[in-house]
């Protein structure tokens, strides 16, 4: 039968930097038939099934004190849901008591967007080199932090000008991109090449095999720290430029969602830039309305209707 410890790891949620990485483990004892969850955050709380089933209330507890956002939550609680799932198929436990915990995952608030001068803004104070083509990446092509950071030079089809997104990088973990459909070649704008071969030029580590953001701290074994980058150089670079809103790696990613609905694109089309696996998700989530369409579509069904 089933013995010993079973792990699983949620990587990259949430974006505190000091909770990106939880681990949800589920060991069983055959002896008397008992599923224990050991959350491993800040303390080692164990929780038995018998004891989650009397009392629901204690994993909610649980989960509401996390220091994550709220869609994260609802990814631990369905790792949860999934182990205690594969204890029932193994006849440890009758029933799965997660069923019963509710987690919602509304957002706290609206994620900023970046306009296109605001961007311009945050490049002039940008010096050349690694960061400043990452911010370029982020916001030309909507990758998340963990896509960038895990890029290396071959996955770039100069003759084809596109890239596969092969791997994701999160703290210095290798893994798989989020979804198959982020797998799917982007292309890539003729600037966006020249500024790329630029920098390889430049940097010392240019092979296929290495990194394109490889740290010189590292001596290139691993790429540079994100959140480091963030903390040090971005958000610093922003004040500088003048922006009271708070940038972070996926504000640009939501930035570029939102200038391809300014820019008209087709739906299924931005779908495809984003590389989302569901339409609903480019639709409901990350695309915003700008305050200068939203104007432009009130006035126009005020002049429809209080047309004289």
């Amino acid at each position: 039968m089933h013995q010993g410890l079973i792990e699983l790891s949620l990587v990259e949620v949430g974006r505190d930097s000091r909770a990106t990485r939880h681990r949800v483990a589920a060991r069983t004892r055959l002896g008397g038939g008992l599923l224990q969850v050991v959350p491993v955050l800040h303390d080692l709380s164990f929780f038995k099934s018998e004891d989650i089933e009397a009392y629901p209330g204690t994993a909610d507890v649980w989960l509401r004190d996390l220091p994550l956002a709220p869609k994260s939550k609802v990814h631990v609680r369905n790792i949860l849901h999934v182990l205690y799932e594969c204890a029932i198929r193994w006849e440890l436990i009758t029933g799965n008591p997660i069923s019963r915990v509710r987690q919602g995952g509304t957002r706290r608030a609206e994620p900023e967007i970046l306009s296109g001068l605001e961007f311009h803004a945050l490049l002039s104070e940008l010096q050349p080199g690694p960061f400043r083509v990452m911010v370029i990446l982020a916001g030309c092509l909507g990758l998340s932090r963990s896509e960038l950071t895990g890029l290396r030079w071959s996955d770039f089809d100069w003759d084809g000008a596109t890239l596969t997104i092969s791997r994701g990088m999160v703290n210095n973990h290798i893994g798989n991109p989020k979804t198959q459909a982020r797998r799917k070649p982007v292309p890539l704008a003729p600037e966006l090449i020249r500024g790329l071969q630029t920098w390889r030029g430049q940097t010392p580590y240019a092979a296929d095999s290495d990194w394109v953001f490889a740290s010189s701290y590292k001596r290139g074994a691993l790429p540079y720290w994100p959140d480091s980058v963030l903390k040090r150089v971005i958000q610093p670079a922003a004040k500088r430029a003048g922006l009271v809103k708070a940038v972070g790696w996926h504000t640009f990613r939501h930035s570029y969602s939102c200038l391809l609905r300014a820019n008209h694109t087709d739906m299924k089309v931005q779908q495809e830039l984003l590389r989302h696996s569901n339409i609903a998700t480019t639709m409901n989530i990350y695309t915003q309305a700008v305050s200068e369409q939203k104007r432009a579509a009130h006035g126009y069904v005020v002049e429809q209707l209080l047309a004289v």
